[in-house]
């Protein structure tokens, strides 16, 4: 892992196993799901941890990651996360 500071540790695997569990708990909490999170919540890709685990998130940006201040590509900015030891974050995690 790289040396930047933790933002934020979150625990994945803690039971939600489906899109549905996702939604209902949404839902249970007061938020309504439309837009963009209905898209995401639709995505074929949407897994979840098959067991518990501990997550550390960090916040940078694509200049801290690629040294170009105007932004860069999609595969540019991930090569460098990777060179970093970062990892692309699951829709789980996303959300």
């Amino acid at each position: 892992m790289s040396t930047l500071e933790t933002w934020k540790t979150i625990k994945v695997g803690t039971g939600l196993k489906t899109k549905d569990d996702f939604m209902r708990a949404f839902e249970k909490g007061g938020f309504a799901i439309t837009g963009k999170a209905i898209k995401m919540f639709e995505r074929a890709e949407l897994s979840v941890s098959p067991a518990p685990a501990v997550v550390e998130l960090v916040q940078i940006t694509t200049t801290q990651l690629t040294g170009e201040p105007n932004g860069s590509t999609k595969p540019v900015v991930f090569a460098a996360a990777s060179r970093m030891g970062l990892k692309h974050c699951t829709l789980e995690i996303a959300l």
